[in-house]
């Protein structure tokens, strides 16, 4: 059977944890990152062959992290090597490398474009050094500008660039200046994330030690407005909550997540997705070098949890949900089992119907968990 999916591979290196991440990601170590390739490719064998004899090709390959760029180029050839046993790399129609401004040269630019890599996500967060500093960056905001440029002269025309906004001591003009100064690299797409504070990271501690600020709610607010409105005014057409992209340019690999299909996960914690049951691999290090192939666990989940999980990923795009999709996945029409839900958010503006898909509005992407609330445990 053919299918559209695409293969995740994670790398799970840094050269310094940032004070924002709780991402499974480790300080690199060269005999551990040689270990690690080896158990990678060990699994890439096991996993690859029979994912592609079920469902044909992969369309999408997608290289995370950590920080892929901070591995050395011998080591990145190695994981196409294995991979290219299987498929040939020419016959993926997106190809993905993150990449760290700081840990970028033109040399490995150039290598991962002759290898076959089409598309470049470079993680600045910010274009101000003071703020990078503040959140544990590695980089300066000219580093992340000259990382661009670079993979622009090496060829590449499928640049993303992810930023950040509601960090610490960051203003509104700060933000203002963020996304015009990523509009003038003139990349085909960019990512626009809200800090999330999550528990237990040293920006968390921070925080709470009042040694950084983070902006008001309100401020917040302003924030993701501005962001909404600037963006699509400078060319980058929003198709999901966070992500923003020119014509024709919207990522590919990522719209699989949202959109209910098929996806293999390799690597440490990667997460696979395969006839409606979701699989995750081990986040112990050891635990992966030493055994890649039983590292994968298949997650305990109900029929609602699964079904739940499907509503709020196609609701995140600004497509919609498919009715008719949904209709044939779980036999009954989503404006039948959630009527009471539906008739609440529609009244509110907060969702819109037409013939084919339930969508969020403006309004309801602000608030887009509230609506996405209103769906646990709603089934009527």
């Amino acid at each position: 059977m053919k299918t559209n999916w695409g293969v995740y591979v994670h790398i799970p290196f840094c050269k310094r944890k940032c004070d924002y991440c709780d991402f499974v990601s480790f300080v690199n170590n060269g005999d551990t990152v040689t270990e690690y390739i080896k158990a990678l490719a060990l699994e890439i064998n096991y996993r690859m062959p029979k994912t592609i004899e079920k469902y044909g090709k992969p369309a999408t390959l997608y290289i995370g992290g950590g920080t892929p760029s901070l591995l050395a180029i011998k080591e990145i050839d190695k994981i196409f090597s294995v991979m290219g046993k299987y498929t040939n790399i020419a016959d993926f129609e997106e190809i993905t490398i993150e990449a760290n401004p700081e840990s970028v040269t033109r040399e490995k630019l150039t290598f991962y474009k002759n290898l076959g890599v089409n598309r470049v996500s470079f993680g600045a967060q910010s274009f101000n050094d003071n703020i990078l500093k503040r959140i544990g960056r590695l980089h300066t905001a000219k580093e992340a500008v000259n990382a661009v440029t670079l993979a622009k002269e090496v060829g590449f025309d499928n640049v993303s660039l992810d930023l950040m906004y509601a960090l610490p001591g960051e203003a509104l003009t700060d933000l203002q200046s963020n996304i015009e100064t990523a509009a003038k690299l003139e990349p085909e797409h960019i990512s626009a994330y809200c800090l999330t504070l999550e528990e237990g990271t040293p920006l968390y501690k921070k925080c709470n030690a009042g040694e950084v600020v983070l902006p008001t709610e309100e401020s917040e607010s302003a924030m993701y407005d501005l962001a909404v409105t600037m963006l699509p005014k400078l060319g980058f057409q929003r198709y999901e909550i966070s992500n923003f992209a020119k014509q024709g340019k919207h990522s590919r690999h990522n719209m699989l997540y949202w959109t209910d299909a098929t996806y293999l996960g390799v690597g440490l914690s990667a997460a696979s997705y395969i006839e409606n049951e979701r699989f995750k691999n081990v986040n112990d290090l050891t635990e992966y070098i030493v055994n890649p192939i039983m590292s994968r666990i298949k997650e305990e989940r109900n029929a609602s949890d699964g079904e739940f999980e499907y509503i709020f990923l196609a609701l995140r795009t600004v497509k919609g949900l498919n009715k008719n999709h949904y209709a044939t996945k779980y036999g009954v029409e989503f404006k039948k089992r959630y009527k009471k839900s539906l008739a609440k958010l529609t009244s509110a503006r907060l969702m819109i119907e037409d013939d084919e898909y339930f969508r969020l509005t403006e309004r309801g992407f602000k608030v887009s968990n509230e609506v996405f609330g209103e769906f646990i445990g709603a089934n009527e």
